[in-house]
């Protein structure tokens, strides 16, 4: 995948509640890893940094993965992150994680890891679903790709595998 975007984008946090630190520096890198070919260099919350593009992400109830709460019987179908969308139909610069579900869909492999595994576990799949996101916002496109990361939905093996790769060049189909 060839660089065709060179830009320092800053990703500010809203809500994080009980986000530990393990989990956010895994994610933080994970998104850095699968952005990195589109020429995309991440700033975490540092308002004093100067950015082309700045995203605003939140995050429903509780990030935290300390303690597995019950399974639940909720909807399969709703959505572990979405990005905001216009009237207009512009991919506006601010998404949303819930985290509940995304642990919920985490919860097999989560349960028999001891807390620093997990950590590292559920910061990888969350920088994941947030570079999905990213790239809706980036690329203006609300649609998916049939495979990769871009694809409409991620299976508890795409979450949790070593490697999980955009398969199209990332802003291809950019406007």
């Amino acid at each position: 995948m060839s660089a065709v975007l060179s830009a320092i984008l800053g990703l500010y946090f809203a809500h994080a509640q009980s986000l530990d630190a393990v989990s956010t520096e895994m994610a933080r890198r994970e998104m850095q890893r699968l952005l990195a070919p589109a020429g995309v260099e991440l700033v975490w919350n540092q308002g004093d940094r100067e950015v082309a593009r700045a995203i605003i992400a939140t995050f429903d109830d509780s990030c935290s993965i300390d303690t597995l709460q019950p399974q639940f019987s909720g909807d399969a179908a709703v959505a572990l992150a979405e990005s905001s969308v216009s009237s207009s139909g512009r991919v506006l610069p601010y998404f949303h994680v819930n985290c509940s579900r995304l642990i919920q869909a985490l919860r097999p492999a989560l349960q028999p890891l001891n807390l620093p595994l997990r950590r590292v576990v559920f910061g990888r799949a969350l920088g994941r679903v947030m570079a999905h996101e990213v790239y809706h916002i980036l690329s203006q496109r609300k649609d998916h790709d049939p495979t990769g990361v871009a694809k409409a939905s991620f299976t508890l093996e795409d979450l949790t595998s070593r490697q999980f790769e955009f398969e199209f060049p990332l802003m291809a189909r950019a406007h």
